[in-house]
């Protein structure tokens, strides 16, 4: 996420991002398993990135007051799969913040998933249809 942050923070300082079809940089990929992009959300505090989601949406809505549908769908989105995230690793208090700071920002279309997800969702909770999808995955 720090791209994203790094991103968000420059454009709302006014510069402006232009399309570049070429590669303009390359990485690495590091498969050692204590490397931080590879620690579980848990691991660094399971509610730590919605405090920082909140922070940066606080920064939005500073310059940008009037997120248009699409806006919040697309930060509606970021919250609701890192709430997945939190809850697959059983932590379902936590996630339902983000669950429910999703619906805030999203209404109902802020839930992110397959379409049986989706369904499963909307008739019992993001929890339990958690739950019923992992049992699915597993047979």
């Amino acid at each position: 996420g720090q791209e994203w942050d790094l991103h968000l923070r420059l454009f709302l300082k006014g510069y402006e991002f232009y399309y570049h079809k070429n590669f303009v940089y390359s990485f690495r990929i590091h498969e050692d398993e204590k490397r931080y992009s590879h620690l579980k959300i848990s691991s660094v505090g399971s509610l730590s990135f919605l405090h920082i989601f909140n922070e940066q949406l606080k920064m939005i809505k500073d310059i940008y007051p009037n997120l248009s549908k699409e806006e919040s769908m697309l930060l509606s989105h970021r919250y609701y799969s890192y709430g997945r995230a939190v809850l697959r690793e059983g932590n379902e208090i936590e996630a339902i913040h983000y669950f429910k700071k999703a619906k805030e920002l999203g209404g109902d279309k802020a839930v992110t998933g397959s379409m049986f997800y989706k369904f499963f969702v909307s008739v019992f909770s993001p929890v339990i249809a958690e739950r019923i999808m992992s049992k699915v995955k597993g047979l």
